[in-house]
């Protein structure tokens, strides 16, 4: 069993302009002995989560649904003298700038004895005293040395996942960017990609694209990034232009009108490229679209992502 879970977690906070949702539907577990890290913008709510897991929100903030097991019990369902117990001996939170809680009008012992005394109301002030007297300067300096390496490893351990958090973003942004899942140009599609007739011959023919009729003239835009590997007049395609998108991507845009691009320049993704016409094979104004992936066509309605209109 974990040693601590959450259930379907919502939070917020009751403001002057009305509810505010601060977390929604949140479950997670942990294991002892294992580390969990959170991470997004400013203002997407880490800090409301962990002040919920202590029960420290402020007075207009409110859990509106959900649960959270510490050691199988439900934090939820305690009082705040049962919390008391918890917090600090078996949960704590560490908050930014904490060095800044320690109050300078007061002597630091008389602080850490008021934080012994608060989370363990069976000791009295002096066995509380005593207890502080116990971490002298040498004391402490002996287990921040002792706890520095581990504490530096897992900050490593932490860097590189983060690292490698970052890596794996930047890699599916580029893959998302070099798939070709947005229409080239906005129209209605007059043949499919599959089995056809032949327009010309009647004879039965593979069709590897799907044909987007529009008016002559209208902007075709790269349906992914990539490197213009050829620009010009292309037998049966007319006006054509091949993009190497990358991840074994390639498109045709075939039938233009008119180029816009130079062979060997890299295009964005929604860029214009071209024009629809009716250049070469062609029986009417049209943007003739393949995609190839790893050497073979494919359907390119089978990657898009958004509608045609």
């Amino acid at each position: 069993m974990a040693l601590l879970e959450v259930e379907n977690l919502s939070i917020g906070y009751h403001t002057q302009k009305g509810y505010l949702h601060a977390v929604e539907d949140v479950s997670f577990s942990l294991e002892e002995g294992k580390s969990l890290g959170f991470v997004g913008e400013s203002g997407c709510g880490k800090t409301t989560l962990g002040m919920a897991l202590m029960r420290l929100l402020p007075p207009n903030g409110v859990i509106r649904e959900g649960r959270i097991l510490f050691d199988g019990a439900d934090l939820l369902q305690k009082s705040d003298e049962e919390m008391r117990e918890i917090r600090w001996q078996k949960i704590a939170m560490i908050f930014q700038a904490a060095m800044n809680a320690l109050n300078p009008v007061h002597r630091v012992h008389e602080q850490i004895a008021e934080a012994i005394l608060t989370h363990n109301a069976s000791l009295d002030k002096k066995e509380a005293f005593e207890q502080v007297e116990e971490l002298t300067p040498s004391q402490l300096l002996g287990r921040i040395e002792k706890n520095f390496a581990i504490l530096e490893e897992e900050a490593e351990e932490r860097e590189k996942g983060f690292g490698q958090v970052e890596k794996v973003l930047r890699q599916k942004k580029d893959l998302f960017a070099s798939t070709p899942n947005i229409f080239p140009v906005q129209g209605w599609i007059t043949s499919r990609y599959g089995w056809r007739k032949d327009p010309f011959t009647g004879k039965r023919e593979f069709h590897p694209a799907i044909d987007i009729c529009a008016p002559w003239g209208t902007p075709v835009r790269a349906a992914a990034q990539g490197k213009v590997v050829y620009a010009g007049w292309k037998d049966a395609y007319g006006l054509m232009i091949r993009i190497r998108d990358g991840y074994g991507y390639y498109t045709v845009y075939g039938h233009l009108s008119k180029i816009l691009v130079k062979q060997g320049s890299w295009v964005r993704k929604g860029q214009i490229i071209g024009r629809v016409g009716s250049t070469g094979r062609s029986t009417g104004p049209h943007l003739h679209f393949e995609v190839w992936h790893n050497g073979k066509t494919v359907n390119p309605l089978n990657l898009m992502v958004e509608p045609l209109g």
